[in-house]
């Protein structure tokens, strides 16, 4: 997905995992993006649980969009 900030377009990938034994039987699917969000404060990695694959990867972009992304001062700037 792609999240705008600041005028520029920041890429973040989700990884959807489905778990056959999951810790909470009614979430088996697990949804995490590539990239932490709020890293100057707290780093926080984006994560979502669901029942459906679409709940937990809806979760995942509302977790992505929660927090501002704060690339560290020496990597580059994605564009």
């Amino acid at each position: 997905m792609m999240k705008l900030q600041d005028g520029c377009e920041i890429e973040f990938t989700i990884r959807v995992y489905e778990y056959l034994n999951p810790p909470d039987p009614t979430m088996p699917f697990f949804a995490v993006a590539d990239k932490q969000t709020n890293q100057a404060t707290a780093a926080y990695h984006p994560t979502g649980w669901g029942r459906t694959l679409l709940e937990a990867l809806s979760s995942c972009v509302r977790n992505i969009h929660r927090f501002p992304y704060q690339p560290d001062a020496s990597a580059p700037r994605q564009a």
